[in-house]
Order: C-alpha cells, then sequence, then structure tokens
C-alpha cells in the first residue's frame, strides 16, 4: 500500500511540472478520499486556488489540511505550504520551516542576504549534488565570495543544463 502511495505522490509531482491541474488534484483526491472526503475538498479548494493565482488563500488552506492530514502525507502537503509561501516572498517563513538544506531552503537564504548561513548549508551537500542541482544558486554564493573563476563555471554549468532542456 505504501508503494503505491509514493507512486500516486510521484504523479502528483510530474503531472504538476507538466501543468496538469485537474489530474494533480484527481490523484490528491483519491490519496485521500480513504480517510476523509472533507480533507480532499480542502486539498483540491487549495489547489484550485494556487491555480488560479490566489497564492495567500492557498496557502492557508494548505497549513490548514496540515493539521488534519494522515502521517505519509504531511511532508507532500507541507512541501505545497512551503512552495506557496516563497511565491508569496515570505522567504523567513520558508527557512524557519525547513530544517534540512533543499531548493527552497537555499533560495532562502539566498533571497534574506544571509550568505554566511548558505555557506554552512551547502558545506553539508555532497559536491556532485550542488553542480547538478544547484549551479545557479552556487555561482551567485561564490560571486558574494569573490571568486569569479568558480562563479563562471556553475554559469556554465547551469547554461548547459538550460540548453540539454531546451533541445529535448
Amino acid at each position: 500500500m505504501k508503494n503505491t502511495r509514493d507512486l500516486w505522490i510521484a504523479l502528483t509531482k510530474v503531472y504538476g511540472k507538466m501543468g496538469d491541474v485537474d489530474s494533480v488534484k484527481g490523484l490528491w483526491l483519491e490519496l485521500v478520499q480513504e480517510n476523509s472526503l472533507d480533507l480532499g475538498a480542502k486539498i483540491k479548494s487549495a489547489l484550485d486556488l494556487k491555480s488560479n493565482g490566489e497564492i495567500k488563500e492557498a496557502a492557508s488552506q494548505f497549513y490548514e489540511v496540515l493539521d488534519s492530514c494522515q502521517a505519509d502525507l504531511v511532508q507532500e502537503i507541507q512541501s505545497e505550504y512551503l512552495e506557496s509561501l516563497a511565491y508569496l516572498g515570505k522567504w523567513t517563513e520558508v527557512k524557519n520551516n525547513l530544517n534540512e538544506p533543499n531548493s527552497l531552503k537555499i533560495k532562502s537564504y539566498m533571497r534574506l542576504n544571509e550568505f554566511a548561513e548558505l555557506t554552512e548549508a551547502v558545506k553539508n551537500i555532497k559536491p556532485a549534488l550542488l553542480y547538478t542541482r544547484y549551479p545557479y544558486e552556487m555561482s551567485l554564493l561564490n560571486i558574494t565570495q569573490d571568486d569569479p573563476d568558480r562563479a563562471k563555471y556553475y554559469l556554465d554549468q547551469e547554461f548547459s543544463r538550460l540548453v540539454e532542456n531546451v533541445s529535448r
């Protein structure tokens, strides 16, 4: 059962990246329907608000859902909530809600001009992961550290990734 749920959650991410909001809503309804139709309606409402550009209301809906959500879905709902906060530019709240460095936490450090904290956070991330997932962020960090050669390297990595994605 857990593997099936993980698959469905992964599918919500894939369909979300493709912009297929209706499929995302349907998958979420299927994920939560066994426990609560009310919870499914709240998630659907939050996704509707988010797709309509009403991000502030969507964030508050996601936050409400967090309290009544099943334990295995909390991380995904929290991710939706934090993405909504990021859209709103509430980087302090994003940073405070994340314990481990991920792309949102790294972006929050950058948006808040907390480069010392960013430097500490990236020290704990494997170099290969930094090169592949965060080249843009790493280039900006190196610019602030007066290391233009390394910054150029990361920008070249980001440009290569962009060209690769466009050519697909």
